[in-house]
């Protein structure tokens, strides 16, 4: 079995320079339903038999321009991200993204998903996608989720490059 992990297009989104815990929350829902920048993409044709997507519309967007009619699905939505700091100071856009990461990875309570639930998640997703009966799957998810669904699919047997930091639109391949 064949999986591609694809990571959505980039949205046209600008980064604010300092806000509070309050605008940052109100910026990420921006982000989740913001445009995105116009790609152009070639797949070859036939290259997939199915292609998942997360739920959120800017990986819906980016499977229906590569590859159709996606199956889409809250599994592969992106960690999501909370403030770290209920109110507090006003901080760079950056800060309040590397120490909301952090807290996830330490499964702190000021995140929605600990990193086990997210694992978890993952994990659904991948036994949903091997019971499918298709050969090769394309899943357009997430910067941030994919490293941790190529990590579950390592787990599960499958081999593939490390997908580090992915470009928008860039796509890794997982193979069992």
């Amino acid at each position: 079995m064949k999986i591609s992990l694809m990571r959505h297009y980039e949205v046209e989104c600008p980064y604010p320079n300092r806000m509070y815990s309050a605008e940052f929350t109100s910026w990420c829902s921006d982000y989740d339903s913001a445009p995105l920048i116009p790609v152009h993409f070639e797949a070859q044709e036939g290259s997939w038999d199915a292609c998942f997507s997360s739920d959120l519309p800017r990986a819906v967007r980016t499977a229906e321009s590569v590859y159709g009619v996606p199956v889409q699905t809250p599994l592969l939505r992106e960690v999501p991200l909370s403030p770290f700091l209920a109110g507090g100071p006003r901080l760079p856009y950056h800060i309040w993204t590397v120490m909301g990461r952090l807290c996830w990875l330490m499964s702190h309570p000021s995140q929605m998903e600990s990193k086990h639930q997210t694992a978890l998640r993952a994990g659904r997703w991948i036994e949903e996608a091997e019971g499918s009966g298709h050969e090769h799957i394309l899943a357009v998810s997430h910067g941030f989720f994919i490293p941790v669904l190529a990590g579950e699919l390592r787990k599960k047997g499958y081999s593939g490059r490390k997908p580090g930091k992915l470009k928008n639109g860039e796509i890794i391949l997982m193979e069992k």
